[in-house]
């Protein structure tokens, strides 16, 4: 409504220059809160954690090893170390929150032993989210792998979906040594909507198998991180972006004589 009635009634510039320093400092003060974030407790800001489950796991035919954390608290940094024989698995998770940001890295490392009728090294987990805004999921990430001999495999991925696990978003990698043993880097990257008021399902894989009997070990590491931001309005956007035009002070014009 302020910005039709400006427009329709132009302002003369001598009131305008007037004016120009208050609007410039309710600007930035509104930029400052925009941008920048209030102090509010985490879970009654833009981001809701409903709930996590993180698992590492090494297993085989025999024996299944695990840890894992299901207790949402932030800030949230630990490790999770699994060791079963000469398989390995380790994964460390560094969380951190602001009432409309969140930042989630998982780093991973992993070893396989190509025998005892087939041995997984496992990371992966689920984080349920339901924000108050909507929000903008920014993703990165990369895996690199070796597996030496046949009948090994790797996956790796990061998959948004909705609470029926209808999914929006899917970075899905895999290879296997069906053609024989190879080694690569898998590299993600790609942004999602979670939108306002819906539980949204993000979920995180990284794993390496040997199924054979070669005696070998497949390796791989590598990480995944996600942020979470407040998207905002569009009304506050326009506003900024009147703003940004409101400081630069217009020039006078000169009057030119005949």
């Amino acid at each position: 409504m302020l910005l039709n009635m400006f427009f329709r009634n132009p302002v003369p510039y001598n009131v305008l220059e007037g004016v120009i320093p208050l609007i410039r400092a309710v600007l930035l003060v509104l930029a400052a809160s925009t941008l920048g974030g209030a102090t509010v407790p985490a879970n009654a800001g833009a981001i809701s954690i409903d709930r996590w489950g993180l698992e590492t796991l090494v297993f085989d035919s025999v024996e299944r090893l695990a840890d894992g954390s299901y207790d949402v608290e932030m800030p949230f940094q630990t490790q999770h170390h699994v060791v079963n024989g000469v398989s390995e698995a380790v994964s460390f998770f560094d969380f951190s929150m602001s009432p409309d940001t969140a930042s989630f890295l998982i780093q991973a490392s992993h070893t396989a032993f190509d025998g005892n009728g087939g041995t997984r090294s496992f990371s992966g987990g689920n984080i349920h989210v339901t924000p108050s805004v909507d929000l903008l999921l920014t993703a990165t990430g990369t895996y690199a792998y070796d597996m030496p001999g046949w009948d090994m495999d790797v996956h790796y991925a990061l998959v948004v979906s909705d609470s029926a696990f209808q999914e929006r978003f899917v970075q899905s990698f895999g290879d296997s040594t069906f053609k024989g043993p190879t080694s690569g880097i898998f590299s993600l990257s790609g942004t999602d909507i979670l939108p306002a008021g819906e539980t949204s399902i993000i979920r995180y894989i990284m794993y390496i198998d040997g199924f054979g009997s070669s005696g070998l070990l497949a390796s791989g590491s590598g990480e995944i991180h996600f942020s979470l931001a407040a998207v905002p309005e569009c009304s506050t956007l326009a506003l900024l972006a009147f703003g940004m035009a409101c400081l630069r002070k217009p020039r006078r014009r000169l009057r030119l004589e005949a």
